[in-house]
Parts: structure tokens; sequence; C-alpha cells
């Protein structure tokens, strides 16, 4: 029984206890020196606050554990939310990538018909240029020799209506 008159003025702290540092124990700290409670309580009470520090250590270890067991689960929801967004990613990237690539061979393939559709185009005009060259060509080296015996048929025409009718 180590009782001290004048423990109502002191400060009492929680501190680690040095057996188990995860357990704590409630002490006094003046004069740079610790000083258990239960080394200034009578038997009895020290017996209780024991008790109860044991307690109070037991229920903190429990949630302690509590808390680590939460931490766990929710890291591993947290890998597998991780884990699903990331193949998530991965797919929709694929998936862009395959139509990045699709609307790139569709564009590549409209471009080749278009341009197959000027070259038609193109060609065609091209053609009806030659044809209306060899036309006019036709028409000037034909045309007058249409013209000139033309001239000669009429000419043929009037000569021998007129010598045949006198």
């Amino acid at each position: 029984m180590n009782s001290s008159p004048n423990i109502e003025e002191k400060f009492f702290y929680l501190f680690p206890s040095e057996e188990d540092p995860k357990r704590f124990k409630i002490v006094t700290y003046s004069d740079g020196r610790q000083e258990d409670l239960t080394d200034l309580l009578p038997e009895e009470d020290a017996a209780r606050v024991k008790l109860l520090s044991g307690l109070f250590n037991d229920e903190l270890e429990a949630k302690t554990e509590e808390v680590w067991e939460l931490r766990k689960e929710r890291e591993q929801i947290l890998a597998e939310m991780q884990e699903h967004y990331f193949q998530k990613s991965q797919q929709l990237y694929a998936e862009l990538n395959l139509a990045k690539f699709s609307f790139e061979t569709k564009m590549a393939e409209v471009m080749e018909e278009k341009k197959q559709v000027l070259q038609q185009l193109m060609n065609s005009i091209y053609r009806e240029r030659e044809q209306e060259k060899q036309l006019r060509r036709i028409h000037k080296r034909y045309g007058v020799a249409i013209f000139v015996l033309g001239l000669v048929g009429i000419a043929a025409f009037v000569i021998h209506f007129v010598f045949t009718n006198n």
C-alpha cells in the first residue's frame, strides 16, 4: 500500500507499457520520472485500476484488431476495384483502338473509292474531249469535202437541168 497524499494534484497519462508496447498503463510524470498509478494507490484500489486497465487494454486490442481487419477488407476491396477498373480501362482502350483502326480502314477504303470515281470521271471527261476533238478534225477534214461535194452535186443538178430542158 503506497499512498500519496497529493494524488489529486497530479496529471495522469496513458503511456505504452514496457512489457507490451501495444498495451497502455496510467502514469504520472513529474520531475523527469514516471510513476505508475498503481504504485500510488492502496492495494485494493490498485487491483481495481489494474483490472480496469486490463479491460481497457483488452477492449482497445479488440477494437484495434477490428480496425485492422476492416482496413485489410477495405484494401482488398480497393485492390479488386482497381483491378476491375484497370481491366475495364484496358477493354475500353482495346475497343477504342479497334474502332480507330476500323475507322481508319473505312476512311482508307472511302478515299480509295473516291480516287477511283474521280479517275473514272476524269477518264470519261478525257474521252469526251478526245471524241469532240476527233469530231472537229473530221468536220474540218470532211466538212469542206462534203461542202464541195454538195456544191458539185448542185452544180451537176443545175447543169443537167439546164442542158436537158433546153
